[in-house]
């Protein structure tokens, strides 16, 4: 019986539908290949004194670590999976560096710190950093915490002493504080962070509520209601993820880590406690840029928690194999996801992690017309092949059946 065209041509258009996002799979988390965290070798060049913050420049490719002792601030050029300490800038930060952050452009680096001004921006020029004017209206007291909003337009300042945060909006290189919020934390700001939508900013302080949420709107930044669950003792770090679906904050104990989810209305929903938590106080928390993983530092063995997402449950993974050597001040992941900085109390100061090569699986849905990752191909390959072998040994059946027929 001779075949139909419709059937000599089923595989091929299998191959298309495919590749056109017609056959898809259900919807799934991306998940590691091994969830092991790799710790390199620590830099030639160690920051001089206690680690109290990192942070990783956009591009991934500097690293900045706040610390007690001058130079209160150490910069690192990352060259594969090495980091190289650069010339210290030409103007030091006044005292201790206790936060650090990159703006999202990756121009600006602002070191929060002890002394006035209490703040120090810098502004980079490929490798060198060097020190813009202080802007004219400081923070009132000790420098606790620092962050940009995702578009870069606006800094913060957690700090010690009414009003507890101080915002700037940028204009090229000048940072003009803005009026302060009509609600303010009541106490001392020790963490902030932007959503990276720019839509929200969080301070975690020392007296209840523990975390302050704000709802931007132009340069008016307006208290939320506090959450329904709030942190339960002082709010040392706090994080936003990368798709602004969670917040994060790290504290002390009881519980030490409280993980948000942002729903409709501007309402932040806890969600149940992971059932591995941190060993003991928590200093600082970041989320992946993937939103695959979460890191809390904290005041006890491991030091650095790891946890694994899986739609809103986070799940413990097993720790390093090498751990920081004693109290874990701060933590963050590079934009690109392969690294992550922990700060901490002893020698060396800071340990750098490779992270988990991602690998996209099936269960990731194709969409037709979509941005089609190399990643996904790669996963797609051995079926492609599967069914264009399909196609090809159907093809010589039917040859085969002509001749004979």
């Amino acid at each position: 019986m001779r075949e139909s065209k419709l059937c000599r041509a089923m595989p091929i258009v299998m191959v298309l539908a495919l590749v056109a996002g017609f056959v898809s799979v259900p919807a799934g988390p991306v998940m590691a290949s091994n969830n092991t965290f790799t710790k390199l070798s620590d830099p030639l060049d160690l920051p001089e004194g206690t680690g109290h913050a990192v942070a990783f420049s956009h591009d991934s490719t500097y690293l900045a670590v706040a610390h007690d002792d001058s130079p209160y601030v150490t910069i690192y050029k990352r060259d594969g999976d090495t980091f190289n300490k650069l010339a210290d800038p030409a103007d030091l930060p006044a005292g201790t560096g206790r936060a650090v952050a990159f703006s999202h452009d990756s121009t600006y680096l602002a070191v929060a710190h002890d002394d006035s001004p209490y703040v120090t921006i810098y502004k980079r020029d490929g490798d060198t950093f060097t020190k813009l004017d202080d802007p004219t209206d400081l923070p009132a007291f000790t420098g606790r915490a620092v962050a940009f909003s995702h578009d870069s337009a606006y800094m913060a300042v957690g700090h010690d002493a009414i009003p507890y945060v101080t915002i700037y909006e940028r204009d090229g290189d000048d940072f003009t504080r803005l009026a302060d919020p009509a609600d303010l934390p009541p106490g001392t700001g020790r963490a902030v962070a932007f959503s990276p939508d720019s839509a929200y900013l969080a301070v975690a302080h020392t007296a209840s509520p523990y975390v302050t949420i704000y709802e931007r709107d132009g340069d008016d930044f307006t208290r939320l209601a506090d959450p329904a669950d709030l942190p339960s003792n002082i709010g040392q770090g706090v994080a936003f993820s990368h798709d602004s679906t969670y917040m994060a904050v790290a504290h002390f104990t009881p519980r030490v880590i409280t993980i948000y989810k942002i729903e409709a209305l501007n309402t932040f929903a806890k969600l149940a406690d992971p059932a591995d938590l941190p060993a003991s106080t928590g200093f600082g928390v970041a989320f992946s840029h993937d939103s695959a993983y979460m890191a809390v530092s904290h005041g006890a063995s491991p030091y650095v928690t790891i946890y694994e997402r899986d739609g809103d449950d986070f799940t413990k993974l097993d720790d390093p194999a090498d751990l920081p050597p004693d109290t874990a001040t701060g933590v963050a992941f590079s934009h690109d996801s392969t690294y992550m900085a922990v700060a901490h109390f002893s020698s060396p100061y800071i340990s750098i992690y490779r992270t988990p090569a991602p690998v996209v699986p099936l269960s990731v849905p194709i969409v037709g017309g979509e941005a089609f990752p190399a990643n996904r191909l790669a996963i797609l390959a051995p079926w492609l092949a599967m069914i264009a072998a399909i196609g090809v040994g159907a093809a010589v059946a039917v040859r085969r059946r002509r001749v004979h027929s």
